[in-house]
This record gives C-alpha cells, structure tokens and sequence, in this order.
C-alpha cells in the first residue's frame, strides 16, 4: 500500500513538472521570482520590457508584499503572473549619421561599385540621403587618388617597361579611372622619349656623315632601340644624300660666280662650316671658280672702255637735241 501510494506522488510531481515546463518561458528570475521580458514577449501575452513575476509571486515593486507572508500551496498547472507595465522607451535611431558611415565605408571596400547597385539597409529617406551622400564623396576622393596614382605609375612604366602594366593593379582605386589615365600617361611620357631618341638619331647621323665619326647609342628597352635604329638609319641616308649635293653645288657655285666676275661667296656652306666635310666642300667651290675665271687682256679692257664711252655719248647727245627742240617749241 505505501508503495502504490510513493508511486502516485511520485507521477503527480513529475507531471507537474513537465506541465509547468511546457509553460515557462526562457529568462532567469530575481530573488522575488520575477524577470523582464526580453523574448518572444507577445507569444507569452507580454509586452517587450514588461517586468512580471512567476508561480504566483507578488511583484518586488509593491509596497504591500512581505517577505514573511505565508504563501498558500497550489497544485495548478498554469503559470501565475503578477505584472507591472513600467513605460519602455526604444532607443532613437540616428538615420542620417548610419548612412553617412555606411555609405563611405560601401564606396571605399568596393571602389568600382555604383549606386545602382545598392541595396539600402533602411527605408528612411534621412538614412537613404545621407549614405547617397557619402557614398559619392567616397567615389570623388578615390577617382582624384586614382587618377593621381595613375599619371605617376604611367609615366614611370613609359620609360622603365616595353608595354603597360595593366595585369595587376593597386588596391582601393576606381579600375576605369585608374586604366584611362594610365595609358594617357603612359602614351603621353613615351612619346616625349622617343621625340628625345629621333632627335638622338639625328644628331648622330649627322655627326657620322659629316665629321665621319662613329656616334651609335644603345638603350635598355626594345622598343627606345628599335626606333632609334630605325630613324637613325634614315637620317644617316638623308644625310649622304645631301653631302653629294653639297659637293655638286660647290662646284656649281664657284663655276657661276667665276663667270659672272663675281666675289667668291660661301654663305650656301653655313650650315655645315663646323663639320670636317666643310673644308672639302670650300676646296670644290674654290677650284671649280678658278678653273672658271676668264682673265681680260689689257686691249680687250680698252675696248670695252671705248665702248662704253661711245654709249655715253650717244646717250648724251639726244638728250642734248630733245631739250633745244622743248626751247625752240616754247620760243
């Protein structure tokens, strides 16, 4: 008989407890039994921040509750809740400063993402406003940096590489931005560098056409060596092509002037007078004048005088008879 009767004890408080378990809600208590709600508040009747008590205790907030009260025993199976509803105030959200820090920070770990790409956090136009705001001005400083690291690495790969360097580029710039200018840099400094080379080539094609002195540069890159050969090879046939025809209008010249009795003239060799061709081209003129120069005999001289002198006077006798026949016709 005892033993039937510790049995059904036994069964009455195991489901008791199961009773009350399935009931409960999550959330230690205080001394007094009571909490706070903080989850799943409606599903248990509550609001969110509402203080309230378990299994029958009185709030810990009353002024009639007494620790030395003798509480009566219950067997009920449903929670008791004795509950005061304390005013909750939910923490103002700062729209406009959310979207000012999210809207930089989007920009900057993603620098080639746009605007129309976004998927906005909140609703709120202020939050909305603001991150639009920020999100350019980020957009603004990484264009400016792209741009300005891009004319420095251009320009330094223009004289240092054969071709540009695209393949990796460095973090947090805009790719379109940062490409562009590189290659306008690039294109730009490689350009002056080779106006630098033909000039090179030109000077040393003269040199070594007109003074026969060996003047052949190298250069670390291809592509500066494959230009400077290139136009220095065609300098350098200009260059012979010109010495014969200077030779040819030395001896031309000094034949012309020779003839015409003339002073010799070797202003047509000024661009060539500080090279070593300049005193060959001097010894052409000047042989090719001489051999041209007709000496006049003392009789020949005498009678291009008396020629002359016979036109004179000829000349001057008609203008005698015109001017009498002016005075007769007045008179």
């Amino acid at each position: 008989m005892k033993k039937k009767v510790l049995f059904a004890a036994m069964l009455s408080a195991t489901l008791l407890g199961a009773t009350q378990a399935v009931k409960a809600h999550p959330g230690r208590t205080d001394g007094n039994g009571c909490h706070t709600c903080r989850t799943n508040c409606e599903k248990w009747g509550l609001a969110y921040g509402e203080y309230h008590c378990h299994n029958g205790n009185s709030s810990a907030s009353s002024s009639n509750s007494s620790s030395n009260q003798t509480k009566p025993s219950t067997n009920t199976t449903t929670n008791s809740y004795t509950t005061s509803k304390p005013t909750v105030t939910k923490p103002k959200i700062d729209y406009k400063a959310i979207g000012k820090k999210e809207g930089y920070a989007a920009k900057i770990k993603e620098p080639n993402r746009n605007l129309k790409n976004i998927k906005y956090k909140y609703k709120d136009s202020n939050y909305r406003s603001a991150f639009d705001k920020a999100f350019l001005q980020a957009e603004k400083e990484l264009r400016k940096k792209s741009e300005t690291l891009a004319k420095q690495n251009g320009e330094k790969d223009a004289v240092t590489t054969e071709k540009y360097q695209l393949a990796t580029l460095p973090k947090n710039i805009i790719k379109e931005v940062y490409t562009k200018h590189y290659k306008e840099a690039y294109d730009a400094k490689e350009k002056l560098k080779l106006n630098e080379i033909y000039a090179m080539a030109d000077k040393d094609a003269f040199t070594n056409i007109y003074n026969e002195e060996e003047a052949k540069r190298s250069f670390d890159l291809k592509k500066f060596s494959k230009h400077y050969i290139s136009e220095y090879n065609t300098y350098r046939e200009n260059y012979i092509k010109e010495k014969k025809n200077f030779l040819e209008m030395s001896k031309t010249n000094g034949k012309e002037d020779a003839k015409e009795h003339e002073g010799k003239n070797y202003q047509f060799l000024d661009s060539v007078k500080d090279t070593k061709f300049y005193k060959e081209a001097k010894a052409a003129y000047d042989a090719s004048y001489d051999d041209n120069l007709v000496e006049v005999s003392p009789i020949e001289s005498a009678i291009i005088l008396g020629v002359f002198i016979i036109i004179i006077y000829v000349i001057v006798r008609k203008i005698k008879k015109i001017i009498k026949r002016r005075k007769l016709a007045k008179g």
